[in-house]
């Protein structure tokens, strides 16, 4: 009489670091043989933390560059190259306030009619956030005016 054994795995060697560990510290992997990753939990977050560490910085600079080159076309339809022209024909300054963008710590935004669309010129943010509040309306900027004029 012949009897089926069956073999249940309990551990597996990460190819990694080559120790035996339980199946609970091997993630899920479909196409592998046992389901499982090949490389142990531990290994995999090593290394994470060491391709993070050695791509940090071109990392950053990639998305500083290709963020604020995709910010400005998908929202205004500028160019990097269109806003330049726009910071040299205003000498870097506010066209409000009229101070230098170096006096900020953020550089100058873009500032555009809301109905429209239509791109006007640069401001600081201080600038663009006090037309904003009065929602581009002339008459509120008056009377704003006007109350800071009286009192």
């Amino acid at each position: 009489m012949m009897t089926n054994s069956l073999f249940v795995m309990t551990a597996k060697i990460c190819s990694r670091c080559r120790k035996e560990k339980p199946l609970s510290d091997f993630s899920r992997q479909s196409n592998a043989p046992s389901g499982l990753n090949y490389v142990c939990r531990d290994c995999m977050r090593e290394r994470g933390r060491a391709y993070y560490q050695r791509n940090k910085v071109i990392r950053k600079e990639h998305h500083r560059v290709n963020n604020r080159k995709s910010m400005l076309k998908h929202y205004y339809g500028l160019s990097p190259e269109q806003y330049d022209v726009m910071y040299q024909r205003q000498e870097g300054c506010c066209a409000i306030c009229g101070k230098h963008q170096s006096s900020f710590a953020r550089r100058l935004t873009v500032d555009h009619c809301h109905k429209t669309g239509k791109i006007r010129s640069l401001l600081c943010g201080s600038c663009n956030n006090g037309l904003g509040c009065y929602k581009d309306d002339p008459e509120l900027l008056v009377k704003a005016y006007q109350y800071l004029q009286k009192h």
